[in-house]
């Protein structure tokens, strides 16, 4: 088995500056940018309402990972010489894809068969509340509400490099949610800033219809089934600001930090999240592989698995001028990710 673990962090740079002015971060802005993100889905099979019966297989969970592309607009106010406030809206396309099962059978039998479901785009609209380390950085933290659509979960096969057709296992559809996040954000220029920040994203738990379009999809009255989505990202994007309301006179007057002020040895401690995505692959021992010649493998790859944990790291830096500082560093991380698998028959006898 195969274990592919996803961490996601979130780090600003600092820069040191003089004093804030009043409106240094009032603005209107747009941006775009890219980002990582990996997905957790817990899966529940349960009796539909009025079945007579109690049994539940629950699966937590199948994971996920992929690119994502990014568009954003919101606006910033700062308060006073520290704190900004800001509200913004962003809008995701995404390929967090979940490989369930891929099955491969090779000659004289060349077949290919895999399950699997996606999720594909979400937008968000949320708060922000940021402090002025420099005039050119800003600490924040944002919160707010999600909304994401998720493919059906599909099954499709091939026999010979020709494809087959596929078939939805699954109505899935969209999910509404929460969301947290924090990171930094840099200014380049007065207009341009780069931003990066960790997000994680609730999804509520969605009833799923199985067998859509078929003779099958009867199923859903007897069982009722469930799909719980967790989403983080970790994002980087470029923004351009508009309404700074100054000329290159009123630029804030940055004050050079003096050379040395970042060369030192360090320890730190945090903690973090994680979500891990194991690949179980199951294949032919050498008694079938040379005896019969059988070439075939069933591969699950999506296991996903999430935890927390903490991280110890100690480093050193080497500031060279006002500008740039290189360092290195070592980090051990230690997390705790649960995958699981429950199957709950203890009552199978017509409830009470």
């Amino acid at each position: 088995m195969r274990n592919r673990t996803t961490s996601i962090i979130a780090a600003g740079i600092l820069t040191a500056a003089g004093p804030a002015q009043a409106d240094d971060w009032s603005a209107v802005y747009i941006g775009i940018g890219a980002a990582i993100g990996a997905a957790n889905h817990e899966l529940s099979l349960t009796e539909a309402p009025g079945i007579p019966f109690d049994g539940a297989l629950s699966i937590d969970g199948l994971g996920g990972d992929g690119g994502v592309f990014t568009l954003g607009v919101g606006a910033d106010y700062q308060v006073n010489s520290r704190f900004v406030v800001g509200a913004f809206f962003d809008y995701d396309w995404m390929s967090l894809d979940t490989d369930v099962l891929d099955l491969t059978i090779g000659d004289p039998f060349p077949l290919s068969a895999n399950v699997n479901v996606s999720v594909e785009e979400m937008w968000s609209v949320g708060g922000k509340l940021g402090y002025i380390v420099s005039p050119s950085t800003l600490l924040f933290v944002t919160a707010g509400y999600s909304r994401a659509d998720i493919s059906d979960i599909d099954a499709g096969a091939s026999f010979g490099g020709t494809g087959l057709g596929s078939i939805a296992l699954a109505r899935v559809g969209e999910f509404d949610g929460y969301f947290i996040g924090g990171g930094a954000e840099v200014k380049l220029s007065k207009a341009i800033s780069v931003k990066g920040e960790y997000r994680y994203t609730d999804l509520d738990a969605e009833t799923l219809t199985l067998l859509p379009g078929t003779p099958f999809v009867g199923i859903n009255n007897v069982i009722r089934t469930t799909l719980d989505p967790d989403i983080q990202t970790g994002r980087v994007s470029l923004n351009y600001r508009f309404g700074l309301g100054r000329g290159e006179a009123d630029e804030p007057t940055v004050t050079e930090a003096s050379v040395g002020s970042w060369s030192q040895f360090y320890i730190g401690v945090g903690g973090t999240y994680t979500f891990g995505n194991n690949e179980l692959t199951l294949s032919p021992g050498p008694v079938l592989d040379q005896a019969f010649g059988v070439d075939a493998a069933l591969a699950f790859n999506g296991l996903g698995s999430q935890g927390g944990g903490y991280t110890l790291e100690i480093g050193a830096d080497r500031q060279y001028d006002d500008k740039f500082v290189f360092g290195v560093f070592v980090d051990y991380t230690r997390h705790d990710n649960e995958y699981e698998i429950g199957l709950n028959l203890e009552n199978l006898s017509p409830a009470a």
